[in-house]
C-alpha cells in the first residue's frame, strides 16, 4: 500500500515526516507559510550579513548599536532600514502591521 508524492510532501510541510498524523505547525512555521516574501527577505539579509555583503548598522533614529533590519519593501530584500527594537515596533505600529 503505497502513499503518493502529495502525501509525502504534505507530511514534510507539516513536519510530520512519514507518519499517519501530521504534527501541528508552530507559530513560526505558520508565519513562514503565510508570508513567503517576508521570509525570503529575512533569509536574504541573514545570508548577506553572514557572508559580509551587508553590514549591520546602528539605529537610524537613535543610534542604538543593537539594530534590526526593517524591510519597507520585500521585493528589494537588501534595501533595509536599521532600527532598534523600540523604533522597529513603532514603525510597524505606525503602518498598522504586526
Amino acid at each position: 500500500m503505497g502513499r503518493g508524492a502529495s502525501y509525502y510532501f504534505a507530511s514534510l510541510l507539516w513536519g510530520g515526516g512519514m507518519t499517519d498524523k501530521p504534527k501541528k505547525l508552530n507559530s513560526q512555521k505558520r508565519w513562514r507559510i503565510r508570508n513567503p516574501k517576508a521570509y525570503a527577505a529575512h533569509k536574504a539579509v541573514y545570508s548577506a550579513l553572514r557572508n559580509g555583503n551587508l553590514k549591520r548598522q546602528s539605529c537610524e533614529c537613535c543610534g542604538d548599536p543593537k539594530a534590526e533590519a526593517h524591510h519597507p519593501d520585500y521585493s528589494r530584500p537588501l534595501k533595509v532600514k536599521w532600527l532598534c527594537r523600540t523604533h522597529h515596533k513603532f514603525e510597524h505600529a505606525r503602518k498598522g502591521v504586526q
